[in-house]
């Protein structure tokens, strides 16, 4: 059996049908990061997305540019959204 580690979380966690906003929100502060929108526009815009908390942020930030409208990035301790 799989032990559970109470001090990190390693479960995923599913957003479903969730505003950009509020996934990096959750995202940005498990990393220790800020968040920036230029892009006002996609603010509000819902994914569905599963986030592994124990993933490295550069890969959770490459899955999530595969959405076709949202262009992020990380600029020091800042994930810009474009």
């Amino acid at each position: 059996a799989e032990k559970i580690d109470s001090v990190s979380q390693k479960q995923p966690v599913t957003f479903d049908n969730v505003p950009l906003e509020t996934i990096l929100d959750d995202i940005a502060s498990r990393y220790g990061m800020q968040v920036e929108f230029r892009n006002e526009d996609v603010r509000a815009l819902r994914f569905y997305f599963v986030w592994q908390p124990d993933e490295d942020l550069d890969a959770v930030l490459e899955r999530l540019n595969l959405f076709e409208s949202v262009n992020i990035s990380k600029e020091g301790n800042t994930i810009v959204v474009e």
